[in-house]
């Protein structure tokens, strides 16, 4: 269970300047969706939509032959979409697990976002790949 009132206090800790952002990153299989939306109820936060823009770790997917291609955010204006514009928030949650093992993600980060905040999530290991070869099974990824 998530503790709402404890990220609000750190949400006001950090006000200062509108749209901060903060990059929800792990292990596929690992819980980033669920956190991402339990904190999409907060007011302050905008989650993108989709959760995971794979914007930073773009030019590392295109070398990979795996299923994060289906959806990359190619461009600025692309990524800025998908955001809510008028919506009274203060932070920008961009939950992309790409950014876990990309080899460029928190470089570009880094260079876009200085001040970003990072949560990064993890799982034992035996569990998230059951959890992930049962993900890629129903969805024709593998066959048993």
């Amino acid at each position: 269970m998530i503790n709402i009132q404890l990220i609000s206090i750190f949400l006001r800790i950090n006000k200062k300047i509108m749209y901060k952002y903060f990059f929800i990153a792990g292990a596929p299989k690992s819980g980033t969706t669920k956190l991402a939306y339990d904190l999409s109820s907060h007011p302050e936060i905008c989650v993108s939509n989709p959760k995971e823009t794979n914007f930073f770790s773009r030019n590392s997917l295109k070398r990979l032959s795996s299923y994060y291609k289906e959806w990359v955010c190619q461009s600025e204006s692309q990524y800025e979409k998908c955001f809510k514009k008028d919506a009274p928030y203060i932070w920008r949650c961009d939950g992309s697990v790409s950014y876990f093992d990309s080899t460029d993600a928190a470089i570009k980060i880094k260079e876009k976002h200085p001040n970003s905040k990072f949560i990064f999530i993890l799982r034992d290991p035996v569990e998230r790949t059951l959890s992930h070869y049962s993900m890629d099974l129903r969805l024709g990824y593998v066959s048993k």
